[in-house]
């Protein structure tokens, strides 16, 4: 588990300078507001997204994740009980 903390804390911080790559090139080739405002409006839609899926088609992954994850956190299996509601 103390990997798995390590390697998220990581994947965190390889995001966090990869955001700052991008404004630093859009902002030079577009100046900074404008590199703000794309930037923002970027990381807003994939919000909007997660995971790739539209709102039109529900996260069929759930289930598995729950599955996969569960058995490394005991308390889960006693208050987790995921289900997808469509349309």
């Amino acid at each position: 588990m103390d990997n798995d903390r390590r390697d998220l804390i990581a994947q965190m911080k390889n995001r966090g300078l990869i955001y700052k790559e991008m404004y630093e090139v859009l902002a030079a080739q577009l100046g900074a507001q404008k590199a703000e405002a794309l930037m923002a409006k970027a990381i807003y839609r994939r919000g909007r997204t997660p995971a790739g899926h539209s709102r039109n088609s529900p996260p069929t992954i759930l289930p598995a994740c729950a599955r996969h994850f569960s058995p490394r956190f005991p308390a889960a299996r006693r208050c987790c009980f995921l289900s997808v509601r469509r349309g």
